[in-house]
C-alpha cells in the first residue's frame, strides 16, 4: 500500500527502545530537542551520534527534526544523517499554500451513498455542503 512508519520524537516520552523491538517501524526521526542544542550541549551530540550509530545498526534511516541554522545541518551532515527537517529548509504551511506551491489541484471532496437516509434529506445535505449551490 505504500504506507511507512515513523518512530517520532525519539529518545523522548514514549518513544523508547522496546518500541523498536515490537512495532514494524520504517525510520527513526530524533526528537528536536537533541538537535536545537547539538552545537552548544556535548551530551547532545553524543545521543545523537548514538541514535545514527543504532539506526544504521539496525538498518532504518534517520530524519532530524529541529534543523534551524546551517552549523546544525553541517553538523549532522559530519555525523553521517543527511535527512532533515525544521525551519531551516521551509516554514510550516497550509494545506492549501503547499498545494498551491507544488502547482497541485485541490482534492474533490468524497460522496458517500448513505441508503438509509431519504433521497430528500441526502439531497439537503449535499446542498448544504457546497454552499448552498445548485
Amino acid at each position: 500500500m505504500g504506507i511507512t512508519i515513523s518512530l517520532d520524537d525519539f529518545g523522548t516520552g514514549y518513544a523508547s527502545l522496546s518500541q523498536l523491538q515490537s512495532l514494524p517501524f520504517d525510520r527513526i526521526k530524533i526528537d528536536k530537542s537533541f538537535v536545537t542544542s547539538l552545537l552548544s550541549d556535548s551530551q547532545n551530540d553524543a545521543i545523537v551520534s548514538t541514535i545514527l550509530s543504532l539506526g544504521r545498526a539496525l538498518h532504518l534511516p534517520i530524519t532530524a527534526e529541529g534543523i534551524e541554522d546551517d552549523g546544525t545541518r553541517d553538523r549532522l551532515s559530519q555525523l553521517g544523517c543527511s535527512d532533515g527537517q525544521g525551519w531551516l529548509f521551509g516554514k510550516a504551511m497550509a494545506g492549501a499554500e503547499i498545494r498551491a506551491t507544488l502547482g497541485i489541484a485541490e482534492p474533490k471532496p468524497i460522496e458517500v451513498e448513505t441508503p438509509d437516509v431519504p433521497a430528500a434529506e441526502r439531497r439537503d445535505r449535499k446542498r448544504r455542503a457546497s454552499g448552498g449551490r445548485r
